[in-house]
């Protein structure tokens, strides 16, 4: 029986991609729900040593993109895909092994082992990101956008529902105290498991243009070169790729900004039940708008407006950060009132990007050639991340010299709008799909 429509064949790469995305997020999602906390709490870890931990993992992550995707691109997506498996449950055994051991272990140690776990966790996500969405693409049936903007936003629908399962499942397991167990090792069992099923799934067939890479030997340095010059002679990729980028930045500063408001709305001296439910709440939140997103954008509808959702998701990410920086200085209003209001705009904002991720990796993918595909879906990685980072400091500046939180949120919410005349001018019926 076909499955979402699609031929006997090409289901089965759909269906396929739907289990491995979902769980590998879902591994993922066990433990980042209370990542923080696992830090502070068990391991002991200075604030300061958390940034730098985290700083690592974006650079490694950075880093180790673009080799990734041309990797997968040159000896094939189910070899890179089960080592990104692979590389993520020794990171989180490490980890795991970390938190039994840490009254053990002076702090210096456990910073080192800490800094190995989150450059294996960087190093397999970085093997993980754009691979299994390139080998879908590169297996599905020639339909055009309409069955491939489908595919991606209901495969994004069902990795942000395994956030919200496994992400309130996580922060329950983390509650529960017990020494030996904890979300690390939970991951790491998930993501071994995943790595096995993804060894006989993903056999079946080679993508069209795989035998062909291996047989021209380019190098990796060399792949990434072309993938870049391809990227530059095409504009509307560029515009794809960059605009992608800002909303990018957009999210990392909303992520950055909502746990403080959150701290301002809870007692210090909260429970341990309500704190769960809080965190439980707030990961529900964030995931399940995500998901509501992409459920508009995976709809007959959203597939046959593609610009209309990329246009509606865009003012859905930046008007709510407008609306924040109004709401910065309404103290005097009924403190509900206004924490209902944050909560109502940020869950605006991420169902917005809901809509915008999946619809723009479709749009991107009807201007890649296999070849290349992985490789150019990690370049928008990559690029999202330079600019996140960037964003973020320049953002630093700002706040250092004298602009307040809702500045930066104003300024976030006005360069993501902006981006909306360069959707419309300049993707043309023919990368749409109309």
């Amino acid at each position: 029986m076909p499955f979402f429509g699609l031929s006997q064949r090409v289901s089965g790469y759909v269906a396929r991609y739907y289990l491995l995305n979902s769980a590998f997020n879902g591994s993922r999602a066990l433990y980042i729900s209370t990542y923080s906390l696992f830090l502070i709490d068990v391991l002991s870890l200075p604030l300061v040593v958390i940034t730098w931990l985290f700083a690592l993992n974006i650079a490694a992550a950075l880093l180790m993109e673009l080799p990734a995707g041309a990797l997968a691109d040159l000896r094939g997506h189910r070899a890179v895909f089960v080592s990104a498996c692979v590389v993520s449950t020794i990171g989180s055994l490490v980890y795991w092994i970390c938190g039994v051991l840490r009254e053990d272990m002076e702090l210096y140690i456990v910073i080192a082992v800490a800094c190995f776990a989150e450059v294996l966790l960087a190093l397999g996500f970085a093997l993980y990101s754009g691979v299994l969405d390139a080998w879908v693409v590169n297996h599905r049936s020639r339909d055009g956008r309409r069955t491939l903007q489908e595919i991606l936003s209901k495969g994004a629908f069902y990795k942000n529902i395994a956030f919200v399962i496994c992400g309130v499942s996580g922060t329950f397991v983390f509650f529960l105290g017990v020494s030996w167990i904890n979300t690390f090792l939970i991951s790491a069992a998930l993501a071994a498991t995943i790595s096995s099923i993804a060894s006989f799934t993903m056999e079946g067939g080679r993508a069209p243009g795989e035998a062909s890479n291996r047989a021209h030997g380019y190098g990796i340095v060399n792949h990434i070169t072309n993938s870049f010059v391809i990227l530059r002679r095409n504009p509307k990729l560029l515009i794809l790729v960059f605009n992608g980028s800002f909303a990018f930045l957009s999210l990392q500063i909303i992520v950055f900004y909502w746990p403080i408001v959150m701290a301002y709305r809870i007692d210090t001296d909260i429970s341990i039940i309500r704190l769960i439910f809080v965190l439980s709440f707030s990961w529900v939140l964030a995931y399940g708008s995500r998901a509501i997103g992409n459920f508009v954008a995976g709809t007959n509808w959203g597939s046959t407006n593609a610009l209309g959702i990329v246009i509606g998701g865009t003012l859905l990410i930046g008007l709510p950060l407008v609306g924040m920086n109004f709401l910065m200085g309404r103290n005097s209003w009924n403190p509900g009132l206004l924490y209902g209001t944050f909560t109502f705009l940020y869950a605006m904002n991420r169902m917005g990007e809901g809509m915008l991720s999946p619809t723009r990796l479709a749009l991107i993918n009807t201007l890649l050639e296999n070849e290349y595909r992985t490789t150019l879906l990690s370049a928008d990685s990559a690029i999202s991340l330079v600019v996140s980072a960037c964003g973020v400091f320049i953002a630093g500046i700002f706040l250092y010299f004298g602009l307040d939180l809702g500045g930066i949120l104003l300024l976030a919410g006005l360069v993501v709008l902006g981006t909306i005349p360069l959707y419309y001018v300049g993707l043309s019926s023919k990368c749409l799909g109309g």
